[in-house]
């Protein structure tokens, strides 16, 4: 079965609702219970997280404790249902979880606010955060409107080397 963007979930959900699907994505936040355990999944497609309920009885624990931290990349697949919370989206009832990336356990980046000093000290995790996520969605749907907008008027676009 082949990967689904987050984002497709997140927009056309209830196109999706009963069925089984595979994604793939880095935890932003996880929450863990006596039964249940939950994840905040984002492949980059969508600002939106789709959360991701496992159900603790069908893993055991050795499979499922790597998959639980901040930063690890998973694949998971299952069926897509509306979300317990009304007007939440949906979310995905995991049947499989497998780890694909792991992560030091001192990942920088946390569920909390991060100053834009602190992002300095970590320029690889910057589009990891939700501020750069927006920035650059911005960015490059102004650039492609400034692109498209002198192509119709039949101007070509040069990139000219940088004088030092």
């Amino acid at each position: 079965m082949e990967h689904i963007d987050i984002s497709e979930i997140v927009q056309y959900g209830e196109k999706h609702v009963g069925e089984t699907v595979k994604v793939k994505g880095w935890v932003r936040t996880s929450r863990d219970s006596k039964t249940m355990a939950f994840l905040a999944l984002n492949d980059g497609t969508s600002l939106k997280h789709l959360q991701i309920v496992i159900d603790k009885a069908r893993f055991s624990s050795e499979e499922l404790a790597p998959c639980l931290r901040n930063g690890v990349s998973v694949m998971a697949e299952g069926v897509v249902v509306p979300a317990f919370a009304a007007g939440s989206g949906y979310e995905l009832n995991a049947e499989s979880l497998s780890l694909i990336g792991d992560c030091p356990s001192d990942y920088p980046l946390q569920k909390k606010y991060h100053s834009l000093e602190f992002l300095r000290t970590v320029p690889h995790l910057r589009v990891r955060t939700n501020t750069f996520n927006a920035m650059l969605r911005v960015r490059s749907k102004v650039s492609f409107a400034l692109h498209r907008f002198f192509q119709e008027r039949g101007y070509t676009y040069i990139h000219t080397p940088i004088i030092t």
